[in-house]
């Protein structure tokens, strides 16, 4: 009995855990920078173009280019992904992974276990704390005193993400100083940019597995809103006054008659010919609360 009760327990902790992750993986779908996949996945893959040049006199020259998104854009996408990288979060990666393992029906489908496997190895590489070269190494050099310095790309981007983004750790900004902002933020484009494509593809693989059978969640979650895509907003309202120093009203009960409604005919003078509105109709009123 007591086994069967703990396993249920588990059982919701695994639902809740896979829920928020479906939320929060949808709403980083919806980022803007993810709404063109191929480009996103070449930022992932730190993608380069190399040109060399080769000139008559037996000279070549080489140059090597790439593109970042906006620092901004990139910003906003870094605090919409931390969660996945964080322990002790509900989201964090291996917690969902762990979910889905124990919410899949038994037998899972042949191909569950092989994306799980490839997947989870992909999650393991966004690691704070990992100090070896993901792409490149950088090298630098004072020209006054001829220091040198050497830092990995994993180790600049993360000093982008948690000392110029979502945190201000000095360690880390101390460390990367010498390499400078502008390599931070290069070197951080992949990293969240991965994070991005790897929750998106996680929460591919959880949407088919709920459509086929195999993951019993909530439809819903498939479907609720999780952005806000309007910038413009209005409600219909009623606007009351009283005497400076009335105390605010605790809840939506009904107001006593220390509240006077806002009347615009009697406040502004205004008789049931002035057709034409004015801005000092939406006025609250100078020496009074409001409440709507």
């Amino acid at each position: 009995m007591v086994d069967e009760e703990a396993r249920a327990r588990q059982i919701e902790m695994y639902r809740e855990r896979l829920s928020a992750f479906v939320l929060r993986a949808r709403r980083t779908e919806a980022h803007s920078l993810a709404q063109d996949k191929h480009r996103l996945m070449a930022w992932a893959q730190s993608t380069r173009n190399v040109n060399v040049m080769a000139y008559t006199d037996g000279t070549t020259r080489t140059t090597i280019s790439w593109s970042t998104p906006p620092e901004e854009q990139l910003e906003s996408a870094a605090a919409r992904v931390r969660p996945f990288i964080l322990v002790g979060e509900p989201v964090y990666y291996a917690s969902v992974l762990k979910a889905i393992e124990g919410l899949i029906s038994k037998p899972p489908p042949e191909s569950a276990a092989n994306f799980i496997a490839s997947v989870r190895k992909m999650w393991k590489t966004y690691d704070a704390n990992y100090d070896q070269i993901r792409g490149y190494e950088m090298h630098v050099e004072d020209n006054e005193t001829g220091a040198t310095g050497r830092m990995t790309d994993n180790v600049l981007g993360f000093a982008w993400i948690y000392g110029d983004t979502v945190h201000h750790d000095q360690k880390r900004l101390r460390e990367a100083d010498a390499f400078g902002l502008e390599h931070r933020y290069q070197a951080a484009v992949p990293l969240v940019a991965g994070i991005m494509a790897a929750a998106i593809a996680t929460l591919n693989f959880v949407r088919d597995l709920s459509k086929t059978g195999h993951l019993a969640l909530e439809e819903e979650l498939f479907t609720l809103p999780v952005v806000v895509t309007e910038t413009e907003h209005s409600n219909e309202a009623e606007l009351y006054s009283s005497e400076v120093g009335t105390p605010l009203p605790e809840g939506l009960e009904e107001l006593g008659p220390e509240w006077k409604k806002f009347n615009p005919f009697d406040e502004l003078g205004l008789t049931s010919d002035d057709s034409e509105p004015t801005s000092e109709s939406n006025a609250y009123g100078s020496d009074g609360h409001s409440a709507g």
